[in-house]
């Protein structure tokens, strides 16, 4: 059956392997532009190109579609106004004309004062084939693992692809990466362990490779051991590490935290200076209402101040 895209400026992907391609390296990278895990995926039948906004191109208008799709969830409770992030997983380089400063990627959204509602996100298809032959040669190595020597010339596809994953991956020196778990993705299976200070690079450690991983808290520091292939790094060890291990500062601080208007965001006054805290973290915390919290910080870029800050990862009342 053929899928009806609303856009006659789209097209879409599809695949065997399409959805993991989606959870194991779209999510973590969706996830680090738009600093949540709470967003929907649009799917692509319902996608739009700039092109559906030229009155030229269409002959019906476009946005009884984009209010249905993008905007029909938006509602106002308590004086509140709630909606569900959008993203569009987008192969159309041209449609994403900015770029995320957190990650270097192109991306496009969509706003209404100043709010954004929608991002478009530009995945490159060498992405996806780059996942599809890697996985395939991963999974090849593992089934070889438990072939014997007398049997390698029955399995001709073991024999032909495997020197090919040694060449790229076995005979590469092992790469430590020293970071912090950032989030916990308990739905996607995942830790997001993060690097660095501003916020641009990092990798998942899944947990169907290291199902303790699951246990692990926020702020744990971890050294991972492995390899890069294809621009993607490859744990195959780790061990938990000390925060004296990382490159910037990871410590537990105390203070009062306060919202702002509209939950954009809050920030915690502590003895070392102010706390950032982005909106994700405070959904249980009222307006203009004062909380004695403990969090933990992380020494943060500030790219609108050009200077380094705090921000929090994590944040807990402080029992009385």
């Amino acid at each position: 059956m053929v899928e009806k895209f609303q856009s006659n400026f789209v097209f879409g992907l599809q695949g065997n392997l399409y959805q993991e391609f989606i959870d194991r390296v779209a999510k973590p990278i969706i996830q680090q532009i738009i600093g949540t895990d709470d967003y929907e995926i649009v799917p692509q039948t319902y996608h739009l190109s700039f092109k559906d906004f030229d009155k030229k191109s269409r002959v019906n208008s476009i946005f009884p579609e984009f209010y249905y799709n993008f905007l029909g969830d938006i509602v106002k409770k308590n004086n509140q106004v709630s909606f569900k992030t959008k993203v569009c997983i987008s192969f159309d380089e041209r449609l994403c004309n900015d770029v995320c400063p957190n990650t270097n990627r192109k991306i496009a959204t969509i706003k209404i004062a100043d709010v954004k509602l929608a991002y478009f996100i530009f995945f490159d298809v060498k992405d996806f084939f780059d996942f599809v032959y890697d996985n395939e040669i991963i999974e090849i190595q593992k089934e070889n693992q438990h072939i014997e020597t007398e049997n390698i010339q029955t399995n001709q596809k073991a024999k032909i692809v495997q020197p090919k994953f040694e060449m790229t991956l076995h005979n590469q020196d092992d790469i430590v990466k020293i970071g912090y778990i950032h989030n916990l993705n308990h739905e996607r299976r995942f830790s997001f362990i993060q690097i660095n200070k501003d916020d641009n690079d990092g990798f998942p450690i899944f947990y169907q490779d290291f199902p303790e991983f699951e246990e692990f808290p926020i702020g744990t520091v971890v050294k991972a051991t492995g390899k890069i292939h294809a621009d993607r790094f490859y744990v195959k060890d780790y061990e938990i590490g000390e925060t004296e291990d990382l490159d910037f500062q990871l410590m537990k601080l105390k203070g009062t935290l306060k919202c702002q208007y509209d939950k954009k965001f809050a920030t915690i006054r502590t003895k070392i200076g102010t706390v950032f805290v982005p909106s994700y973290l405070i959904q249980d915390y009222e307006i203009d209402e004062i909380y004695d919290v403990e969090c933990l910080a992380i020494e943060n870029y500030d790219y609108k101040k050009d200077q380094d800050g705090w921000k929090a990862i994590s944040i807990s009342d402080i029992n009385e």
